[in-house]
């Protein structure tokens, strides 16, 4: 207890914090998209404890390393689960296939503007809040997300302090010029110029409901699956599927007028841009100690800074459904759910400060 003013300050950052996280409480009611999250273990008081006391004596230098499983509380499907979209069967599209195919892009656009129907649904879960709320309080020093839906940022962290390390759905960039555009306005775009193609493939689609993409409402959509990265698996057959995407126009660059646009992610197969590389090696090395939140660290993107947090001798603590690769790393691995671990730990932090 030392009564001074940085005291003061940690306690309002805090009780901010508790407040941004109760504000989202609307969105989890009205969340269009139910989670798909596997249960994990119950979560005890001592594990609550344990991840405050980490956090605090973390001295406001935690990096934190979220994955699809701080998002699939969202609604939003992960790949590598017993119920994820690799146990489902589904491919990715690889980088190479998407650049020198067209009619792999074609395809995948056909089936990702649906996709977006879905996405935009999603709501920051109590994950998303509780990390934009341990930004702001202090708690965290900076997050390096493998997400890709913009979640975070949608649930109030601030931009400079969130690192998307493979991409985001925002925007969508030329491969011959480099301009960039939003993915909505391409999607907008697109729909225009394909919209008979679209009305052959779906049924217009009736106003949002609060259910999940399951069954016969979302088969009457014309979805079967959502993707972790914004596709989506279509109703239609093989046949009619590939004798539509014979028709379909794709929008190209305005500005080079021949470029080819892709989404600003990071496809599998493909390399991570060098800067966002960069930048997440230099939070790793500033950090004093590194929390990983829903990620299996199976790619080598994220394992390796892992990986160099230990080289370091950083604690670092693991929450995550299931093993992961950096176990071997790890002082502690939780097998539990993000959100509502976060929720209480930061609920158990601003307890804290107010009884000093």
């Amino acid at each position: 207890r030392d009564g001074g003013r940085g005291s003061e300050v940690r306690r309002m950052r805090l009780a901010r914090a508790a407040e941004i996280i109760c504000a989202g409480g609307a969105s989890r009611q009205c969340r269009a998209l139910h989670s798909l999250a596997p249960q994990g273990d119950a979560i005890r008081d001592e594990d609550v404890r344990c991840v405050a006391q980490f956090l605090r004596e973390g001295g406001g230098r935690v990096l934190a390393i979220s994955g699809a499983g701080c998002s699939t509380e969202s609604g939003i499907p992960d790949y590598r689960s017993p119920q994820g979209s690799y146990a489902k069967g589904h491919k990715p599209m690889m980088h190479q296939e998407y650049v020198e195919s067209l009619a792999a892009r074609k395809r995948y656009w056909l089936r990702n503007s649906q996709g977006a129907r879905y996405f935009k649904r999603a709501a920051p879960g109590l994950a998303h809040r509780a990390l934009a709320a341990l930004l702001d309080s202090g708690g965290l020093h900076a997050l390096v997300t493998q997400n890709v839906d913009g979640l975070d940022i949608r649930a109030g962290s601030s931009p400079d302090r969130v690192l998307e390390l493979h991409g985001n759905l925002r925007e969508v960039h030329c491969l011959s010029c480099g301009a960039t555009r939003s993915r909505a306005e391409f999607i907008s775009d697109f729909e225009a110029r394909n919209e008979s193609v679209l009305q052959a493939l779906l049924p217009p689609e009736p106003a949002p409901v609060d259910a999940s993409l399951k069954g016969s409402e979302q088969a009457a959509r014309g979805v079967k699956q959502l993707r972790p990265d914004g596709d989506a698996e279509v109703a239609a057959t093989r046949e009619r599927f590939d004798e539509l995407v014979s028709h379909v126009n794709l929008p190209t660059c305005a500005v080079c007028e021949h470029g080819t646009l892709m989404p600003r992610i990071t496809f599998f197969g493909g390399s991570l841009d060098p800067q966002l590389r960069d930048r997440a090696t230099q939070l790793v090395g500033e950090a004093s100690r590194v929390l990983v939140l829903g990620s299996s660290c199976h790619v080598y993107s994220v394992f390796r800074l892992v990986r160099a947090a230990h080289a370091r001798s950083a604690p670092i603590g693991i929450v995550n459904i299931g093993p992961t690769r950096a176990d071997p790393f790890a002082n502690w691995r939780l097998s539990m759910q993000c959100g509502p671990l976060l929720d209480r730990a930061v609920s158990y932090l601003s307890a804290s400060e107010a009884r000093l």
